[in-house]
């Protein structure tokens, strides 16, 4: 995952620089996204992880929380509400040490459902839907801060 620069400011008094995925992060790619028009391509945004893990060829999907960065599902019935400071990912780095001063890591592991004949209710699916959505936000704290 590529992170790049994107603001200097301070954390405690101490300068850093703020590295962020971009948002094609995500976006598809030869692994992600084999066969166009094979029913294993979503959208840009989220990552099926199927054709990655041929073993177990998990239904997943990953991308950042709440459909960040990529276009709108009309399957969807309630619509997300991204927020690009809550569900982004980013690094506070103290450029000349080297020394992380905060970090946010997000994202979201989404089911896949395909058509399945055999089953009348998922004959016509196409979609996917939020499974589980992981959100950390941390930072160094100061000796005062203790």
């Amino acid at each position: 995952m590529d992170l790049k620069a994107s603001a200097n400011s301070t954390s405690h008094g101490v300068p850093v620089t703020r590295y962020e995925a971009s948002p094609d992060t995500f976006d598809r790619d030869g692994c992600f996204c084999p066969e166009v028009g094979s029913g294993l391509c979503l959208p840009p945004g989220y990552l099926n992880l199927q054709s990655c893990y041929p073993d177990m060829s998990p239904p997943l999907a990953v991308s950042f929380p709440h459909g960040l960065h990529a276009p709108t599902n009309p399957l969807l019935t309630q619509p997300p509400n991204p927020d690009q400071d809550l569900h982004n990912i980013f690094l506070d780095i103290n450029t000349p040490l080297g020394i992380p001063m905060a970090m946010q890591i997000n994202f979201q592991l989404s089911a896949i459902l395909q058509p399945d004949p055999a089953f009348p209710v998922l004959d016509k699916i196409a979609a996917y839907f939020q499974m589980r959505s992981e959100e950390h936000t941390s930072e160094l704290q100061s000796h005062s801060d203790l």
